[in-house]
């Protein structure tokens, strides 16, 4: 069967995490504060109504990361079922029918573990709704007046639902999650065994009808059944002579790689400051490298080409149209918001920034956007390894100003409203360092989609 989207339906089950983790920390601050203002404290409205969109902005942004995790388990038995029902119509032995209806039990139970999940998020969706955002509506109108302490402890109390609500939901995806893996997990399992086992079983079964007198003859010499005749006859053919035969080839090709790759390692050896590769494991690592480093460069240089080609004619490749680039920066635009999000946390766990240090800061900043940084080095990497990274590269091919625009508004002023103030005497040039580098990413940004009109 056709791989399933484990890898995918993990990250959006840790990425709902946050946000619900994000979400309960806040529903406790509006907690404190209505209380405080319910005791007689004032100013505390606003900062209530700013918690309160902060936990229904991450509240939304967990049920959509968990939306997608139940979404990817629930539609398991459509992607696995009709192969396991096409090999029970084979000729399986008894083990394999056994481990075959057994997997179809664990499809079963993610596709449940997806539903389950579904409904946490209806439930979050619930708690968000029309009851919420009226007395938000009602503290707002009645801020300055002694309407906001009664509707504050109310508007509290159904924040904290929410955040509850956010905690089952995550907690739902994340099981979501782990039984779409552990379906997978079994799948290979199940799979390797069968093409291990049953595809050669049925292959000299196959064979021992094509030589009748030949498995008739072992069978009755030995006292057993037509396969076995057919394992024991034939030059190599049994399991024995192609595993003897597997393993002189894998030795063949251990000692001529040992041989090939020990003149390398000698001569690299004076030149690098890296110590020749020792072991055959050690030495194929180091040719894999190479190669991945050659391919690399290859391909950077192949794709130079063809946007040149591409820019001296347009016609070579079809339009865009409107809504395949709309869905890439929607795509994209989820992306960023992550990233912004998860840079907000940070900020606002610091106590909004009173703590927080530039150095953290700064790694921060790095650690979350470097997919754009990646995803501009189009002369460096040919193809990033983050699906981010991907996507802003086609963006940029598609329209660059806005990329751009989005970059900037989103990520690069965020990052200058929301940096420390400096206190140790570095900590100035660290941030202008910060606010350089993303002008040079800006700036390869711009060159992507140019480079082939150079």
């Amino acid at each position: 069967p056709q791989a399933l989207p484990t890898e995918v339906a993990s990250e959006h089950a840790e990425l709902a995490a946050e946000h619900a983790s994000m979400c309960t920390r806040s529903s406790k601050i509006a907690a404190s504060v209505a209380q405080a203002s319910k005791a007689g404290g004032r100013g505390g409205s606003s900062v209530l109504l700013s918690a309160a969109g902060l936990i229904l902005d991450c509240a939304e942004k967990a049920a959509t990361h968990a939306r997608r995790a139940g979404t990817a388990a629930a539609s398991a038995p459509s992607a696995v079922m009709p192969t396991l029902h096409g090999l029970c119509a084979s000729d399986l032995s008894p083990r394999e029918e056994k481990a075959v209806r057994k997997l179809m039990s664990v499809v079963l139970s993610a596709a449940a573990a997806g539903e389950a999940s579904l409904e946490a998020v209806n439930e979050l969706e619930m708690s968000t709704g029309k009851n919420v955002r009226e007395s938000l509506a009602l503290m707002r109108a009645h801020a300055s007046t002694p309407v906001a302490s009664v509707a504050g402890p109310l508007a509290a109390q159904m924040l904290a639902q929410v955040g509850k609500a956010a905690v089952r939901c995550a907690e739902a995806a994340m099981a979501a999650a782990m039984a779409l893996a552990d379906l997978q997990h079994r799948i290979d399992k199940v799979f390797d065994s069968h093409g291990k086992e049953g595809q050669p079983r049925r292959r000299h079964a196959h064979k021992g009808k094509g030589k009748k007198g030949k498995g008739k003859g072992a069978g009755a010499k030995d006292g057993g059944s037509d396969a076995s005749g057919d394992e024991e006859d034939g030059a190599g053919d049994g399991p024995k002579g192609a595993k003897a035969k597997a393993e002189a080839e894998a030795k063949a090709e251990a000692e001529a790689k040992a041989k090939a790759g020990a003149p390398a390692a000698d001569g690299a050896g004076g030149d690098d400051a890296e110590p020749a590769p020792k072991t055959p494991d050690e030495r194929r690592l180091l040719e894999n490298r190479q190669l991945l480093i050659k391919l690399n460069q290859q391909v950077v240089q192949s794709q130079v080409k063809v946007k040149r080609l591409i820019g001296a004619s347009p016609g070579l490749i079809l339009a865009v149209s409107e809504a395949q680039k709309e869905a890439l920066f929607n795509l994209l635009a989820e992306a960023i918001a992550d990233a912004e999000s998860r840079l907000a946390r940070k900020w606002y766990e610091a106590g909004c920034g009173a703590r927080l240090d530039v150095d953290v800061w700064v790694s921060a900043v790095h650690e979350h956007t470097s997919f754009v940084s990646l995803g501009a080095r189009a002369d460096k990497v040919a193809v990033p390894y983050a699906l981010s990274s991907r996507l802003l590269r086609e963006a940029a091919m598609v329209d660059t100003e806005l990329l751009v625009r989005m970059v900037r508004k989103e990520l690069s002023d965020k990052v200058g409203l929301l940096a420390p103030d400096p206190r140790a005497p570095g900590d100035e040039s660290k941030l202008k360092e910060l606010t350089s580098s993303f002008d040079e990413t800006l700036a390869r940004l711009r060159q992507l989609a140019s480079v082939g009109a150079d």
